[in-house]
């Protein structure tokens, strides 16, 4: 009998948990532009990983660096080993929460405006970073 409010508590809080949606994807896709009058420096990844709880905003992504691709396969190549030396540090992540997840309605197809909170770790460095983006909720699930 003295067993039974803990039983109770453990099934509330295993209530609790299951309350919450984990939504992820391994093909999220990351963009960056870094060109300059005299240079076209951009490239794309689609092989993101990441994961957010809808109830807390939390969120946590990583990408592989040798996955952004570059128009010019030099200036890609260049980007791997000189600057980002993705042999020896081959990911990148984020690790956060969106600060306004309350104003995401995930019953409701839409984009909503986020802000992000969180550290940032690239090439060994961490930074933390705040920054704006943007949920796309279709057929009830993120984009």
């Amino acid at each position: 009998m003295k067993k039974l409010p803990l039983y109770m508590l453990l099934l509330f809080v295993g209530s609790t948990v299951n309350a919450q949606k984990i939504f992820s994807t391994q093909t999220g896709q990351i963009k960056f532009n870094a060109s300059t009058a005299l240079e076209n420096v951009a490239a794309v990844n689609n092989q993101v990983d990441s994961k957010m709880l809808d109830k807390t905003g939390q969120i946590v992504f990583s990408v592989l660096i040798k996955g952004f691709k570059f128009e010019n396969q030099l200036m890609e190549d260049h980007f791997n080993e000189n600057y980002m030396e993705s042999s020896k540090i081959p990911k990148a992540e984020f690790k956060g929460y969106i600060t306004n997840i309350s104003t995401v309605n995930f019953s409701k197809d839409g984009n909503y405006n986020v802000t992000l909170d969180g550290t940032l770790t690239m090439h060994d460095v961490s930074q933390k970073i705040s920054t704006t983006g943007t949920v796309t909720i279709a057929r009830g699930n993120p984009e």
